[in-house]
């Protein structure tokens, strides 16, 4: 089973290396933005949060949490690869409603996708 978080994260603010993972420690020099890219080539800033160490010492479970700008342009062979390698099974959609009219995603067939956004319009 794993996670797809779309758009706004609370979990990633910036490409910056602390910023990725507010609740890392300062010592997690392991874990860079390069480092947890995934190869999707038509599915912006597509990563793997897996790796991160947490406050408490605990590791976020590689291979579980992926992260990415939207799946509207995502090519039917990185489709199939969140599918099939990543097992992706739900896809969480943190953009605004107009962020999801002007480019609304591809559906995996594999997931349940939930619109959560984090963002007040008002």
């Amino acid at each position: 089973m794993g996670f797809f978080l779309i758009g706004s994260s609370p979990f990633i603010l910036s490409p910056k290396k602390q910023q990725l993972n507010p609740f890392a420690t300062s010592s997690d020099s392991t874990y860079t933005w390069e480092t947890q890219r995934i190869g999707l080539d038509s599915v912006v800033n597509a990563r793997e949060l897996g790796g991160y160490v947490m406050q408490d010492g605990r590791r976020v479970k590689r291979g579980l949490l992926l992260r990415g700008g939207g799946l509207a342009k995502a090519s039917d062979s990185d489709m199939q690869r969140l599918e099939q390698e990543f097992k992706v099974s739900y896809v969480f959609d943190f953009r605004t409603e107009g962020e999801v009219v002007h480019a609304p995603d591809k559906e995996l067939r594999s997931a349940r996708h939930i619109w959560l956004p984090t963002i007040d319009p008002n």
